[in-house]
């Protein structure tokens, strides 16, 4: 992508964000990077440029939707994917992205792709880079950091948990396997690590084993290691994080500005598909929001058996369906178009919503969500349950936080929708006494996570710290 070259002279620090560009983790770190930009900008006239690093497809995306960027001294410069010329996946090309062989590819190539980039922009930008950011999962980035002698910091774009159990995933198997001989009422369940009671085999995320044990091996090199997530959510596990890491800094969420999460009432003006005004026309508590991100789908027997249950309770609903929304409304009816219509008399479908600004209105009474990490936080900052049908990587394990441990909302029976299933969760978070309490609990987390991001709150401090390592780091 193109890119302005500043003069070496105004520029004193030059702090490089490189992104693991696979599902939510480019926008997660971009929302940070927005943060630290904007701090910095804050403090006085700006010296300090943050490069983006991506591919051009994750680039293109973000800085597209995005025209502010500039303007907050964050430039996008492009990283190789790492695949061969011709490369075809071996299946649906949609979804390429989400499987384990481009992630691989992506990470041998790294070192090299990496130096190239980094210098690409030193040269634009020039000025020496001066601290390495990066997602955890690339942990190669600090290989570049020790090279150039600066300081890298490691960010986690997941929950806490999830980097927890990365730590143990070698250990878990054997542990498992000796609790089976020794006649274990329930080796399943993962008890022996402090704090996972509740958590079982299945839960855990899948697929990349490779990627998180070399993660895990190599955080130990980081400056700091910063976490999408606020102390107070789950303090047993940030001790245990305190206690390996003497840098471990929580500062989530990313996606939240300070300022904004006290103010329930102050949506964002992008809105293209009127959800706020149509959700001022219903009582509090009563919409169903539905979301299952823009990755991942349910089936369309599921999809089908969602929109039944809608239409036996007649609850009404706001749902945010990524894709062609004719198309999909077309398969999911399936010819009935008799329970479509029904359903959508008091429904409202839109290809885009503006989610935060959705979970805060007072009209939303619960959250149907994948149980991605992002939406989990999203939703404890609107105070709204959770339904949960998760997918893959650590949304499993995201359900059992938020049903099990938090207890703000349950799992879909059988982990797949059903028409009678899916009628009896919405009638107990929406109509019954349970659902009063879940509405307690998240509220009391909704409180937590306000007072983390005041000036004096875990977040903002542990923010501060983050800034000082980042900003009083010096080009060489």
């Amino acid at each position: 992508m193109a890119t302005v070259l500043l003069q070496e002279a105004s520029v004193e620090r030059h702090i490089a964000m490189f992104t693991f560009p696979f599902a939510s983790h480019p926008s997660t770190l971009l929302a940070l990077t927005r943060r630290l930009a904007a701090a910095a900008v804050g403090s006085g006239p700006s010296s300090t440029v943050f490069s983006f690093f991506s591919t051009e497809r994750s680039n293109s995306a973000l800085f597209r939707a995005d025209s502010s960027l500039a303007s907050l001294n964050i430039r996008p410069f492009n990283v190789h994917d790492g695949l061969p010329e011709g490369y075809v996946p071996r299946s649906d090309p949609k979804r390429m992205w989400l499987q384990a062989e481009p992630m691989h590819l992506f990470i041998r190539a790294a070192p090299a792709n990496l130096r190239r980039a980094a210098a690409e922009a030193e040269d634009a930008v020039g000025c020496r880079i001066s601290c390495v950011v990066s997602d955890a999962f690339l942990w190669v980035a600090g290989s570049l950091a020790e090279e150039r002698g600066v300081p890298w910091v490691a960010v986690r774009t997941g929950g806490p948990r999830s980097l927890v159990v990365h730590f143990q995933i070698q250990m878990i198997p054997s542990t498992i396997r000796h609790l089976a001989t020794i006649g274990s009422e329930d080796p399943e369940v993962l008890d022996f690590i402090p704090g996972f009671s509740s958590t079982e085999c299945r839960d855990l995320p899948d697929g990349n084993g490779s990627i998180l044990h070399s993660m895990a091996q190599n955080l130990h090199r980081a400056t700091a290691i910063v976490v999408n997530s606020f102390e107070e959510a789950d303090p047993v596990i940030t001790q245990q994080l305190h206690s390996k890491f003497q840098n471990y800094l929580s500062v989530g969420p990313f996606g939240l500005l300070p300022q904004a999460t006290s103010s329930p009432n102050k949506y964002f003006s992008h809105d293209p598909n009127g959800c706020i005004p149509w959700l001022e026309c219903h009582e509090p508590n009563s919409v169903v929001y539905i979301s299952f991100g823009t990755i991942v789908k349910p089936k369309t027997s599921e999809l089908m058996a969602l929109m039944e249950s809608l239409a036996e309770t007649g609850h009404p609903f706001l749902w945010s369906f990524y894709g062609d929304l004719a198309e999909e409304l077309s398969i999911i009816s399936g010819g009935n178009l008799a329970v479509m219509e029904k359903a959508l008399v008091r429904g409202k479908m839109v290809r885009w919503a503006p989610q935060l600004s959705v979970l805060r209105h007072p009209s939303v009474g619960v959250f149907v969500t994948h149980c991605g990490w992002n939406s989990l936080l999203e939703s404890i900052a609107g105070g709204v349950p959770m339904i949960g049908r998760p997918f893959f990587a650590d949304q499993p394990l995201n359900q059992t936080t938020m049903e099990d441990e938090w207890k703000i909302g349950l799992g879909v029976e059988g982990g797949v929708f059903t028409k009678q299933g899916t009628v009896r969760a919405l009638e107990m978070v929406l109509s019954r006494e349970e659902g009063k309490k879940m509405r307690l609990r998240v509220g009391a987390l909704n409180d937590a996570l306000v007072k983390s991001m005041e000036p004096d709150g875990s977040s903002s401090q542990n923010f501060n710290k983050l800034m000082m390592e980042i900003f009083n780091s010096k080009k060489l």
